[in-house]
C-alpha cells in the first residue's frame, strides 16, 4: 500500500510517496506528469524488495507552490532533492524522467555523495541539450519552450482537456495503454491551484537562468531512450560519455518519451537488475 508523506526542503514542503521496503529509489517525475504518473512502477519496484519513494517535485500535485521564479532553478531544485535524500536514508538510488532526469544528473553531480546509482529515462544531459540548443536539430523539437514563456496563456492552453490528451498521447506509442482514466487523473494534479504555474516555472526559471552541470558524474549510470521520442533527438547522447564515464545506454525501439508507460516489464527488469 502506497504512503503519502510530507517532508520539509528547503524551498517548501513535498509531498511524497512511498512505498516497499528495502534499498531506497527516489522517483523523479517530469512535465507534465506527477508522482502518479509513476504509481505502477512503483508499485513492482517494491515488490521486487526496493523502497520506492516518489515525490511531487516542487509546485506539483499535492507539494506547496511558492510564488516567483526563483524556487523553480535548478540550484533550489537539487537543494530540495538533497535534502529529500538525505530524509530516505542519505545515499539513494535516483530514477529520473524527463524534467526529473534533467535534476536526476545535477544532482549526482553537485551531491555524489546522496547517488549510489542513476537511472535516466529519455532526459539528455544539461551540457549536452545545451550544445544541441545551438544546432537545428534539436532547436525544432525544442519550440514548445519558448510557448511555456507566454504566461497565462501557457496556463490555459496546457490545462486544457482536448490540448492535455493530446500531449500525452503524442508522447507515448502503445495509446491503448493510456486510457482517458489516466489522463484525466494526471491532469487533474495539473489543474490543483497553482500547479500549472509552478510546472512551467521550472521551463521560465531554465529560460532566464540557464542549467549547468560541469561537473563528471561518478555514480553507475543507466539511461533508458524510447527510441520514438517526437521530443528529444537520440543524436544528444552522442557525448553523454564525457559527463557520465560509467554509463551504459539501453535503446528501447517501439517506446516513446514515457518509456515506463510503453514498456513497463522492460523498464522494471532493467531497473531492477541494474541497482541489484
Amino acid at each position: 500500500m502506497i504512503d503519502s508523506q510530507m517532508v520539509s526542503t528547503p524551498g517548501g514542503r513535498l509531498h511524497v510517496r512511498v512505498i516497499g521496503s528495502g534499498p531506497p529509489v527516489l522517483l523523479l517525475h517530469g512535465f507534465p506528469d506527477s508522482s502518479l504518473g509513476f504509481r505502477d512502477l512503483c508499485e513492482s519496484l517494491a515488490a521486487r524488495g526496493f523502497r520506492a519513494i516518489a515525490p511531487d517535485l516542487l509546485g506539483y500535485g499535492m507539494s506547496e507552490k511558492p510564488a516567483g521564479l526563483a524556487p523553480y532553478r535548478t540550484e533550489a531544485a537539487v537543494a530540495d532533492l538533497a535534502a529529500l535524500a538525505r530524509w530516505a536514508g542519505g545515499q539513494v538510488a535516483v530514477l529520473g524522467h524527463d524534467w526529473g532526469g534533467t535534476l536526476s544528473y545535477c544532482l549526482a553531480a553537485e551531491h555524489p555523495e546522496l547517488v549510489s546509482k542513476l537511472v535516466v529515462i529519455n532526459a539528455a544531459h544539461p551540457e549536452s541539450y545545451a550544445r544541441a540548443l545551438r544546432t537545428s536539430f534539436q532547436l525544432l523539437r525544442s519550440w514548445y519552450i519558448l510557448f511555456f514563456q507566454l504566461r497565462k496563456i501557457a496556463e490555459w492552453v496546457v490545462t486544457r482537456r482536448l490540448v492535455f490528451r493530446w500531449l500525452l498521447r503524442r508522447l507515448v506509442v502503445h495509446k491503448e495503454r493510456l486510457t482517458d482514466a489516466r489522463v484525466e487523473a494526471s491532469r487533474r494534479e495539473l489543474l490543483r491551484p497553482g500547479a500549472a504555474t509552478a510546472a512551467l516555472g521550472y521551463y521560465r526559471a531554465a529560460f532566464r537562468w540557464p542549467i549547468r552541470c560541469q561537473k563528471p558524474i561518478q555514480a553507475p549510470t543507466l539511461i533508458l531512450w524510447g527510441d520514438a521520442d517526437p521530443a528529444l533527438d537520440q543524436r544528444l547522447l552522442a557525448d553523454v560519455d564525457r559527463h557520465v564515464p560509467n554509463v551504459r545506454v539501453r535503446h528501447v525501439e517501439g517506446a516513446g518519451h514515457f518509456v515506463q508507460w510503453d514498456e513497463p516489464e522492460r523498464v522494471v527488469d532493467e531497473v531492477a537488475h541494474f541497482l541489484r
